[in-house]
């Protein structure tokens, strides 16, 4: 009678675990570009400081102190996992090698999977709300602290053009905080679908257009994201440049690895099979729509 040998399964996972590591930490990611990255230490965090924003002022009497806690915006962690099966019948022959790709693909698609998340936040910007309660995408932002209630927006409806570009950054250099004054917005990342690249790159890398000089020739990055295909008129001009992005990557359990492996447990007995995957807790959210403009692209 012979006896599996269950050490071939556990030194092919160690080889599967390496493998796996260094596929997620060679691929790409674009989320970093245009996401806070937030630890969680909770199923849901509040952001309570989200429209606050101070300024630095002469010392003159008493401090001023500056309420964080004006509004609330809370986001709640969700659970994402990716598994396979392994026929235990290629550990068995040799040929669990076989298997080396998928492995690394788990790595892969998990280091990428926040772009899905944080991209279509994005690209749904017009129909889901942020921290002060209206769409992230809007013509009535309240300006806080103003009692005049006058409303500032960070939306428009025109197709990409030069001439829609242009007019999307002087509305987002005008953005002022609830004294009136400036908030400093400068824009410097155009986001689009792939099917705006073109558009895009006439607009921001071409010497000339139509014979004349290109007065918008690098005053953007151009990022083209393939997750916002299903948003094909859709795009976005961002300002990235300062510590809290438009939008929020919340982090509260870093990808892990689990397996079933054991002979002796149900699941391989029953299946004669083998379990390996990756979970990880994580979620996205909407950060300050001051640093962000998005137009549907609807009209001329």
């Amino acid at each position: 009678m012979s006896v599996f040998n269950n050490n071939v399964v556990e030194k092919s996972m160690e080889d599967f675990s390496r493998i796996l590591d260094a596929a997620y930490k060679n691929a790409t990611v674009n989320y970093t570009k245009v996401a806070t990255i937030m630890s969680s230490g909770t199923k849901i965090s509040n952001y309570l400081w989200l429209g606050s924003m101070p300024k630095v002022r002469e010392w003159i009497g008493n401090r001023v102190i500056n309420n964080l806690s004006a509004r609330g915006y809370a986001i709640e962690n969700k659970k994402f996992e990716l598994t396979v099966n392994l026929k235990r019948d290629t550990f068995e022959d040799d040929t669990v090698g076989t298997y080396a790709p998928i492995i690394a693909s788990i790595g892969e698609r998990f280091k990428r999977h926040p772009d899905k998340l944080v991209f279509e936040l994005l690209g749904d910007g017009f129909t889901k709300r942020c921290y002060d309660d209206e769409m992230f995408f809007s013509d009535n932002h309240i300006i806080e602290a103003d009692k005049s209630k006058k409303v500032q927006s960070n939306k428009g409806t025109r197709k990409l053009s030069a001439e829609s570009y242009n007019q999307a950054r002087c509305q987002m250099m005008l953005i002022v905080d609830g004294e009136g004054e400036s908030l400093g917005v400068f824009p410097n990342l155009l986001v689009v679908p792939p099917q705006l690249e073109a558009t895009a790159k006439m607009i921001l890398e071409a010497e000339t257009i139509n014979g004349t000089t290109n007065i918008n020739r690098n005053t953007s990055e151009l990022l083209v994201v393939p997750e916002l295909a299903k948003y094909p008129q859709q795009w976005y001009l961002l300002d990235t440049n300062n510590t809290i992005k438009p939008l929020i990557f919340q982090e509260r359990k870093k990808m892990e690895i689990v397996s079933v492996t054991s002979p002796t447990s149900e699941y391989v007995f029953k299946y004669d099979e083998f379990l390996y995957g990756a979970r990880a807790r994580y979620t996205a959210g909407y950060g300050l729509w001051q640093y962000a403009y998005g137009s549907t692209g609807k009209q001329a």
